[in-house]
This record gives C-alpha cells, sequence and structure tokens, in this order.
C-alpha cells in the first residue's frame, strides 16, 4: 500500500507544479500588461517596479494553488483512467478509498499550507505592497493622476485636472482645482502652471526657484531703463548694471542651492529666523531714519 501511495503522489506532484507555475505565470503576466504602462515613465526605478511585481505574487498565489490541486488531481486521474491503471488497481484487490485515502492525505496537507499562506503570508505582503504604494504617492504624488481627467487629490477634499502632467518633476500645465469641501463655498482655482509635492523639499524649491524669475525680470527691467538714460549723468551705464544682474542672479541662485540644502536636511527653522532678522533691521533702520519710507528715487 505505500508504494501505491507513494505512486498516486508522483502523479499528483508534476501536474501540480506545473499548474501552479503556469496559472501563477499567466495571471502574472495579466498582471503585468495592466499595471507596466502605469508604472513605467513615472520616474520609478526598476527595482521598485519589480518590488511592486513581486509583492504582487503572493495574491496569485492565493488564487492559483486551489486551481492548481484541482487541475492536477484532474489530470492524474485522468491519466490513470486512460492508461487502465485504475482498472489494474481494481483487480488487484484496492478499493476505491484505498485509492483515495492518499489522495484525501495530499488534499489536507493542501488546505493546512494553503490555509497558512492566507492567514500569514498574504496579509503580510498586501501590507507591505499597501506602504510601497504609498511611499510612492508621497515621492510621485502624480503618480496615479491622469491628464485630462479630474481625480481625486489624497486626503483632501481637492480635485484636480491638468492638461499636461509630468510624472517625474510633479510640473503640471493647465490646472484646475475644484475646492469641494464646503457646499456653500465650493470653488474653482485656475492656474497656468503647478508643482504638486508633499515633501518639504519639494515645496520649499518651488517657492524658492519662483523668485528668480522675478529677480532677474527686475534686473532686465533695469537694464533697459540703463538704456533709456545713457548719456545721462548720475545714472549707471549699461554694461555695470548688466554685471550688477548677472550677479545677483548668480549670488541669488546659491543662496536658494543653501537654503534648500538647510530645509531638506534640518527644518524652516534658518529661513524664518532670516526673514524676522530682516524684517526687524528694516524696522530699526525706518525708525533711526537710516531708511525714509516717504522718500522717492529722483532723476
Amino acid at each position: 500500500m505505500r508504494v501505491l501511495s507513494r505512486y498516486l503522489l508522483r502523479q499528483l506532484a508534476l501536474p501540480f507544479i506545473f499548474g501552479l507555475l503556469a496559472l501563477t505565470g499567466i495571471m502574472l503576466l495579466n498582471l503585468i500588461g495592466r499595471k507596466f504602462g502605469s508604472l513605467v515613465g513615472k520616474g520609478l526605478p526598476w527595482s521598485v517596479i519589480g518590488e511592486v511585481f513581486l509583492l504582487s505574487v503572493p495574491f496569485l498565489l492565493a488564487m492559483t494553488l486551489p486551481l492548481a490541486v484541482l487541475a492536477a488531481t484532474l489530470y492524474a486521474f485522468g491519466q490513470l483512467a486512460n492508461d487502465s491503471e485504475i482498472t489494474a488497481m481494481r483487480a488487484g484487490g484496492v478499493s476505491t478509498m484505498g485509492m483515495l485515502r492518499p489522495v484525501l492525505a495530499w488534499a489536507v496537507v493542501m488546505v493546512l499550507v494553503t490555509f497558512g499562506f492566507v492567514d500569514q503570508v498574504l496579509p503580510r505582503s498586501n501590507a507591505r505592497l499597501r506602504n510601497l504604494y504609498f511611499d510612492i504617492a508621497k515621492k510621485k504624488p502624480t503618480f496615479s493622476m491622469v491628464e485630462n481627467v479630474i481625480n481625486k487629490v489624497p486626503s483632501s477634499q481637492y480635485f484636480l485636472r491638468a492638461s499636461r502632467i509630468d510624472p517625474g518633476s510633479g510640473r503640471l500645465r493647465s490646472v484646475s482645482i475644484y475646492d469641494v469641501g464646503q457646499a456653500e463655498r465650493r470653488r474653482i482655482i485656475y492656474a497656468d502652471s503647478g508643482l504638486m509635492g508633499y515633501t518639504r523639499e519639494a515645496a520649499a524649491r518651488y517657492s524658492f526657484l519662483l523668485a528668480i524669475p522675478a529677480v532677474f525680470g527686475s534686473g532686465l527691467f533695469q537694464l533697459a531703463k540703463s538704456l533709456d538714460d545713457f548719456g545721462k549723468g548720475g545714472t549707471p551705464g549699461f554694461f555695470p548694471t548688466l554685471v550688477a544682474t548677472l550677479v545677483a542672479f548668480v549670488v541669488g541662485y546659491l543662496v536658494i542651492i543653501v537654503f534648500l540644502k538647510i530645509v531638506s536636511t534640518f527644518s524652516y527653522k534658518p529661513f524664518v529666523y532670516y526673514r524676522l532678522g530682516l524684517a526687524a533691521l528694516v524696522v530699526i533702520l525706518l525708525l533711526t531714519g537710516v531708511l525714509d519710507a516717504n522718500s522717492a528715487p529722483t532723476t
């Protein structure tokens, strides 16, 4: 009987392994086909994309394990019947229960394995996959957003629509933000462009870099004014103003880089102290008469 049991289990083993690998592979290919377009091209490293698919395998195994058991049982007994081995066993005095006993024992083992897998492995892999998606959403807030579609902004009462979304940098073009938090105060905010991010570094970078066009624009305005006033006494010339503009741009950009490193590494406190100190200095100069708020430049 032990020889017969081992023989029946061997007949079940190969179809089970083949069925499990084939069914899991087919479902994994289907998952890759559905998810690949939404993961690639979003600025995610290949290791993260691979981890997403790897953490999805336990969910697929939870579905393919019972199917593989069913397929293996049907194939094994169909092959035994086709080769007339069942007839030979019955002729040799083996009862139907004797043939089913090792199969039922194998089925009980598979039930326990599946139960332990679903109870222990699957919840942990799903939790890791959910945390991975959450981390991706924090670093890439536009990860799940679609262009020209009204998208729900996570953890808020806002909806967002953008005609152009750059997944790598989080930059948006032709933005419409729908605020539906309060029924009596619903509003729509329009913007030519924007930057979406959850990190302090992203917010600080966008805030600081917004100052560069203003500084450079004021320098260009002074250049144009110096051209109009060229040759007049008491006004700076074109080349000194050009040099001053370039120096202001370079110095401002270097200061922004330093502040970004401080903010991304530590906190906003140095920037807050700088603004408060500058405001206090201006107030002191105004009170002492060094600066005159009512004075106007003369030409």
